[in-house]
């Protein structure tokens, strides 16, 4: 059975993400592995909104900007909560950003009218 790509990232990033945390102590691990599991989180995020984008109908490179703004911006708030810097103007200041760049990418991908 062939399956596409974005899905069998979901799946690998899912499997990888599960056995990391599954057998790792983050204690005793490098900091550079630390980044490891939200890359992987973010992966993960933007497969499954590139998957439902495309099954709704969006086009294939506006799925692929759009999951990347979607996938984002949880992935942003979830790294400064886990390190303690989250406070209500760091939310309104993500929220803002990724407006602004919905909207950018959605002024980008347009057509234009001719």
């Amino acid at each position: 059975m062939k399956y596409p790509r974005s899905t069998m990232s979901l799946i690998i990033s899912a499997t990888l993400l599960l056995m990391l945390t599954l057998t790792t102590d983050p204690t005793k691990l490098p900091s550079v592995l630390l980044i490891v599991p939200f890359v992987l989180l973010a992966t993960m995020l933007w497969s499954s909104a590139f998957l439902i984008l495309r099954s709704v109908g969006v086009t294939r490179a506006r799925s692929i900007r759009l999951g990347l703004v979607i996938a984002g911006l949880p992935a942003g708030l979830l790294i400064l909560q886990s390190i303690g810097q989250l406070t209500i103007r760091d939310v309104i200041v993500i929220f803002t950003f990724f407006g602004i760049a919905y909207f950018y990418i959605a002024r980008l991908t347009a057509k234009p009218a001719e």
